[in-house]
């Protein structure tokens, strides 16, 4: 059942038109940076948006700007991944599943003065979500002793009415579409 909606909501948002995708992204964006939970943040982990993703990018500027440290993923092996600075995206290159990586250099753990941004495909309006299948939050969250602001980013045409999650899925603190946060 995951699959099948995992794939059904990757096609529909790979339809979604580049302006369409650059404007709405910009809105969620502009929520985020002026939230009290960014605002408060000293620590962002943030995946670096790709494929039709609601855009980081611009949010990582903005971390930059606002002083904040900046972790991005690096994926490490079969569903594991850790975090690791960056302080330009010329940090970065293309890793595993063509997605921007950081090179390894000594990884960090989110505190809870931390704001951790997740990527996902489909979400409910009970905050569960499906990822892109390889469990990588879902351990990487398990294992953290502190735990840091949980922030999903999405579309509001990834959203359905409800998911039934697995006992290990982590569930975000926050969804944030262009329509609005859901809490």
């Amino acid at each position: 059942m995951k699959q099948i909606m995992r794939q059904t909501y990757l096609v529909r948002r790979k339809a979604m038109l580049p302006n369409e995708v650059k404007n709405k992204g910009h809105i969620i964006g502009h929520k985020l940076v002026h939230s009290s939970y960014y605002q408060q943040c000293t620590k962002l982990f943030c995946y670096v948006s790709h494929d039709h993703e609601v855009d980081t990018r611009g949010i990582i500027h903005q971390a930059w700007q606002d002083n904040k440290e900046v972790y991005v993923p690096k994926v490490m092996g079969k569903g594991q991944m850790l975090f690791y600075p960056i302080t330009s995206m010329e940090d970065l290159t293309t890793g595993r599943y063509g997605i921007l990586e950081p090179q390894p250099t000594i990884d960090h753990i989110p505190t809870r003065d931390s704001l951790l941004i997740m990527p996902g495909v489909v979400f409910d309006k009970n905050r569960n979500r499906i990822g892109y299948g390889g469990g990588f939050y879902d351990r990487y969250l398990a294992k953290l002793q502190e735990k840091p602001m949980l922030i999903a980013l999405c579309y509001n045409n990834q959203l359905v009415d409800a998911l039934k999650p697995d006992p290990y899925d982590i569930k975000p603190d926050y969804i944030l579409t262009e329509v609005g946060w859901i809490k």
